[in-house]
């Protein structure tokens, strides 16, 4: 591929994701809402469809320009972007000198995003999709045409249809089937009283009151008070004394269910922002001066100078698997050794490893800044390799102007276009589940599982995974 061709698939790239991750977000976003709050059956359906066809959008854009474009090496894409300057009209010299000040990474925000909406698809989605009730009960349905209300009421009798008794590893439970008669509040006709059947671990006993489901304009329609099969783990997260409201509004989750797919998504939340930001110790931004610097070159994914070598890491792709077009590039260095961690590791049968890691900057020849992680193995310290910035040695040019680059965002133009049957997969796992047309808890729960699994292993197909023979 020449050079004109390189350039305007790398102009293109910016327009692409960002309308691959704004659809994802949306689609996401809108998606959970309209499971959540949405009332009508019909509605939701239909909402939750075209909420599918927008995140489908997404999918067939990169498809579109994976099929139309040729796919790029990670070597090709890097000796693109650092053989040219980053600034226009500027010519890098044998050792240009460092900036006065550098700019910030901009837009982290929507990364981390875009990261946390699809890792909340993957859990809390589907494991709601898997729960939610695309219309009310069979059993309701016919109260609900006919004007249900709900009314907590007394039990005047009962009678015990059924009882079964569970070992548990602490307890026994018995759910019992009970037909009950309550009062109703007024009298209609002749009738001051209607049937209800319930299934339940607690066993209600006449004088007792009930919250039912039931229709005071039909009287022939038993009463409602709750699902009759507990045998999933959807039944027992249904039937709540509130979820009777939630039936007649015609919502798909129930509060029960609702509070597992907040717990889900806490937890879902606090792994896909540390996973978006790791190293937490990665700068958005950092202050040369009173920094030290390092003047070397790349040599199998490491920086050397002066006898020391130095691991300095981004977020993703691993430099390792770069190594070819890096070899040999002279850069800058510079670290904050104020922010310093050290770290302790020892592999099975392999000695103890002592590094330090602290936030750092490559500054490349050509204009191009990229934020990392540099580490260093003891006995060096990073408050000694170097030199300090702004001294007599290591000056700053406030002439000089650099770009942040971020080599995370090239991921579309190295993805090969097989690689994307995980997105389809999870599409169409949602579409099935947006849709009555797969019944069944556990059938719904192994279809939300292989859906969230595709997505979940479509991340890891963005870059080599591990670095190329010779770098490692």
């Amino acid at each position: 591929m020449d050079d004109t061709s390189r350039d305007k698939l790398m102009r293109q790239l910016p327009v692409l994701l960002g309308f691959v991750c704004g659809t994802t977000t949306v689609a996401t976003i809108g998606a959970l809402l309209v499971l959540i709050f949405w009332g009508d059956p019909g509605q939701r359906s239909w909402l939750l469809m075209t909420c599918l066809g927008v995140a489908g959008a997404g999918v067939i854009a990169l498809l579109a320009f994976r099929l139309r474009a040729p796919r790029l090496t990670l070597d090709e894409v890097f000796r693109h972007v650092l053989d040219r300057p980053a600034v226009e009209g500027y010519t890098p010299g044998p050792s240009p000198p460092l900036p006065a000040t550098l700019p910030r990474e901009r837009r982290r925000w929507a990364h981390a995003l875009c990261y946390l909406g699809v890792a909340s698809w993957s859990v809390s989605g589907f494991f709601l999709l898997s729960m939610a009730d695309h219309a009310p009960p069979e059993e309701t349905r016919e109260l609900r045409a006919a004007g249900a209300v709900v009314e907590t009421l007394p039990i005047v009798n009962e009678y015990l249809v059924d009882r079964k008794t569970f070992d548990t590893s602490r307890k026994h439970r018995t759910l019992y089937t009970q037909e009950l008669e309550v009062r109703l509040p007024e009298p209609v006709g002749r009738v001051d009283t209607i049937g209800v059947r319930i299934t339940s671990y607690s066993r209600y006993s006449a004088g007792e009151s009930i919250r039912v489901l039931y229709a005071p304009t039909d009287l022939s329609l038993d009463a409602y008070a709750g699902p009759r099969n507990r045998n999933d783990l959807a039944g027992f997260t249904e039937g709540s004394a509130g979820d009777l409201d939630r039936i007649l509004a015609g919502r798909a989750l129930s509060a029960t269910q609702l509070s597992f797919g907040g717990l889900a998504w806490l937890g879902t939340a606090a792994v896909a922002t540390w996973l978006s930001c790791r190293p937490r110790s990665y700068p958005a931004t950092m202050r040369l001066r009173g920094a030290r610097a390092l003047r070397g070159v790349f040599r199998s994914g490491r920086i050397e100078a002066n006898g020391a070598a130095v691991a300095f890491s981004w977020l993703d792709p691993p430099a390792t698997a770069v190594g070819p077009a890096l070899e040999g590039r002279p850069v800058w260095l510079c670290w904050d050794p104020r922010r310093t961690r050290r770290y302790r590791t020892q592999g099975k049968g392999r000695p103890v490893i002592s590094y330090t890691a602290c936030p750092a900057v490559v500054i490349f020849d050509s204009g191009h800044a990229v934020y990392g992680e540099m580490t260093v193995l003891e006995p060096h310290r990073v408050d000694q390799l170097g030199m300090e910035v702004d001294g007599d040695r290591v000056p700053l040019d406030a002439s000089r102007r650099v770009r942040i680059w971020t080599p995370r965002k090239i991921w579309p133009l190295t993805l090969k276009a097989r690689h994307l049957w995980g997105y389809t997969v999870a599409l169409v796992a949602s579409g099935i589940l947006f849709s009555p047309l797969v019944g069944g808890f556990y059938l719904r729960l192994a279809i939300a599982a292989c859906g969230a699994l595709a997505l979940s292993v479509q991340l890891g197909f963005r870059f080599p995974a591990h670095p190329r023979p010779g770098y490692e």
